[in-house]
């Protein structure tokens, strides 16, 4: 589990294509993935091993799985994806080479 995390991307990955997400229960990872994600404390082992646990043993069905299928379709609109990233990269890279020109 992560302590510390800049963004979060893998879970921003995995809820874009409906994969239910398990992760620790840090800032950067409510910011990204909200309420459609399942948190538990990274420092707690006893707790990290019962969100498995009780994942692994769920089926389709369960809460688990629930907020990621009532979200799935809100990622469409989300305020991450990979065009937007490499536009503001860009965008960047133009305002630096800008600078630089000057």
């Amino acid at each position: 589990p992560s302590l510390y995390e800049g963004f979060g991307i893998p879970i921003e990955e995995a809820l874009a294509v409906g994969v239910p997400v398990l992760a620790s229960d840090i800032e950067a990872f409510h910011e990204v993935g909200g309420d459609r994600v399942t948190y538990f404390s990274p420092v707690s082992l006893v707790e990290a091993a019962e969100t498995l646990y009780t994942f692994s043993v769920a089926d389709s069905n369960s809460s688990v799985f629930e907020a990621v299928s009532i979200h799935t379709d809100t990622m469409r609109n989300s305020p991450y994806s990979w065009e937007k990233s490499a536009q503001k990269l860009y965008e960047l890279y133009v305002a630096l080479v800008s600078k630089g020109n000057k």
